[in-house]
């Protein structure tokens, strides 16, 4: 049995990343880039005013330090627009918000700080030269590496790519997917329920935690607790998909046959069971460049593998750079329980003052705290438990 942090070194020291598609920036977000922006021109490309107001010359901003001056109005520079000749001294110009600067401007003041009278334009505001101009190249220059390969396309993102004059970006490919669900007992919804039986809600919180990273291409399947239907699924599978998920089948059980059928199929395993609760059964391997991961069959066990084992996975398949969990500090509102020798992850909510609250219904078969839950709150393997108001990471599921 391995520690958390070797099974996640493992995991992710043995993910291939998959090859780049380019998309229009319209299905871009989301996406992780696979390519660095270079920026083919500076931002602002001119000098642009970033207020509605009046342009002065150098001279007549000097002249303003020591003494208000009226100023004759020469025109007016709108958004688009640019001046026919220089300023000169004894003139202003009207400057609308992101309207050129022209060189002869050397001050924008602003609207609210002027008087239009019969004479012409009143200053009395002192005002430092290049107040209220936003500098050619401020945000950065020509050539400039803007974002880097690996970042995660955020509206933003985006934004800034389309103001770079780019439609089209080169991004990582959306992994294929399959999920097996094993277990004679398990049902689709909608199923009468014969006795014993339980509908399947595994292959459900898989698709839609799967679709929250915009990955849509998923392939599902059940099989029963027989090896030869088992194995018929993964063989098939692994022709088509670059990650395969199975859950159910890799503990010690009489009608445990998840690793076996990986052996069969030609499945090297990296790892079997993890200090980790829930989900300590969890198996991880690899066939050719398929990723293979066995995970536990209750419904707890199996979304706190995704969120702390498998999303990363996915995110480093994708090429995003920084893929490890999303872990913040908090502190406990309550004591906590907990016997030593595994991690354990508990379904928690943050409050706003960053205390975290440790929900009821902990068991690796209850799935109502993990509905309401926004984070999973981390106790150490090494703890004996912890008391109100101690410190704890937790790893925040919105992420």
């Amino acid at each position: 049995m391995i520690s958390v942090e070797t099974a996640e070194r493992r995991i992710l020291g043995n993910i291939p990343v998959l090859d780049a598609e380019t998309v229009h920036l319209d299905q871009a977000i989301e996406r992780i880039l696979a390519q660095d922006i270079i920026a083919e021109a500076p931002s602002p490309s001119f000098d642009s005013s970033a207020v509605d107001g009046y342009g002065l010359t150098a001279g007549d901003t000097r002249k303003l330090r020591s003494n208000p001056i009226t100023l004759k109005l020469a025109g007016e520079i709108p958004a688009g627009g640019h001046l026919a000749r220089p300023l000169r001294n004894g003139e202003t110009v009207r400057i609308l918000t992101g309207a050129p600067v022209p060189p002869s401007v050397a001050t924008v003041v602003m609207q609210e700080d002027v008087e239009l009278t019969r004479n012409g334009v009143r200053f009395t505001k002192k005002l430092a030269t290049g107040a209220n101009i936003r500098r050619k190249g401020e945000e950065f220059g020509k050539h400039a590496l803007v974002l880097r390969r690996g970042q995660h396309l955020t509206p933003a993102a985006i934004g800034l790519i389309a103001k770079l004059g780019i439609t089209n970006v080169s991004v990582g490919r959306f992994p294929r997917v399959g999920i097996i669900t094993t277990g004679n007992e398990i049902v689709m919804p909608g199923t009468p329920l014969r006795p014993g039986q339980v509908w399947d809600s595994n292959t459900v919180s898989l698709k839609s935690a799967l679709r929250c990273l915009g990955i849509s291409r998923i392939l599902a399947r059940r099989s029963g607790d027989n090896v030869s239907q088992l194995r018929r699924q993964v063989l098939a599978l692994l022709e088509s998909v670059d990650v395969l998920l199975v859950c159910g089948g890799v503990s010690v059980g009489d009608y445990d046959y998840t690793r076996r059928v990986f052996d069969e199929c030609g499945v090297r395993e990296l790892f079997w069971r993890v200090k980790i609760k829930p989900g300590k059964p969890l198996c991880f391997g690899r066939r050719d460049n398929a990723v293979v991961v066995g995970l536990p069959g209750n419904p707890a066990s199996v979304l706190v593998a995704f969120y702390r084992f498998i999303r990363p996975a996915l995110l480093a398949m994708m090429g995003a750079r920084d893929v490890r969990p999303a872990f913040r500090n908090a502190i406990l509102d309550r004591d906590v329980r907990h016997t030593p020798g595994r991690v354990e992850y508990l379904r928690g909510l943050m409050n706003r003052d960053d205390t975290v609250r440790v929900l009821q219904h902990q068991d690796s078969h209850m799935l109502r705290s993990f509905a309401v839950a926004d984070c999973l709150v981390e106790i150490p393997a090494e703890s004996k438990g912890l008391r109100k108001n101690d410190p704890v990471r937790v790893l925040m599921m919105d992420l």
